[in-house]
């Protein structure tokens, strides 16, 4: 009798197990993320108000678009709303408001500048004075001495260094 031919048999592979804990980054935790944004949490502040780590949160704006979105939608609501609200400010008489407003809208024509000019007498240059100096060695006491010896060997150090660099 003629053997019968075996059917293939289905290979199943099972689905990969996930390691560690479920995620619990859902619909839920991105409404929140937004809200949260839009009220000008920090990172950290959300990490804890949303139950995780800030290296979760981090990991997640990493690796989930939709988090990193709502996170960013969040802020740009809050910061359109500060944003407009500082310019009814301004519009309103609020010199605070019209300086920032100006300050960041303007830059060339509103910026604080701190110039510091250095002139020598009168507004003239200023000189430099160069010369030898002459010290009696024998008048200094002890500690001065030594205090006047270290500084002639560090400026020979100096120009020592100076001559191995090129200079």
């Amino acid at each position: 009798m003629p053997r019968a031919k075996k059917q293939p048999q289905e290979i199943v592979v099972p689905p990969a197990r996930k390691v560690g804990r479920p995620s619990m980054l859902d619909a839920q935790t991105l409404r929140r993320t937004q809200r949260l944004a839009l009220l000008g949490v920090t990172d950290g502040e959300m990490a804890d108000v949303l139950g995780i780590s800030l290296s979760t949160l981090y990991n997640w704006q990493r690796t989930s678009p939709e988090f990193l979105h709502a996170q960013k939608k969040g802020k740009a609501l809050a910061d359109s709303q500060v944003a407009a609200r500082m310019y009814r400010d301004a519009l309103n008489g609020n010199t605070t408001a019209q300086i920032f407003w100006l300050k960041n809208r303007r830059r060339g024509e509103w910026r604080d500048v701190n110039r510091t000019e250095i002139s020598g007498p009168n507004g003239g240059p200023i000189q430099a004075i160069t010369g030898t100096v002459v010290v009696d060695v024998a008048s200094l006491g002890i500690k001065q001495r030594e205090q006047f010896k270290a500084m002639l060997l560090k400026a020979k150090a100096k120009e020592t260094q100076g001559e191995a660099d090129g200079s």
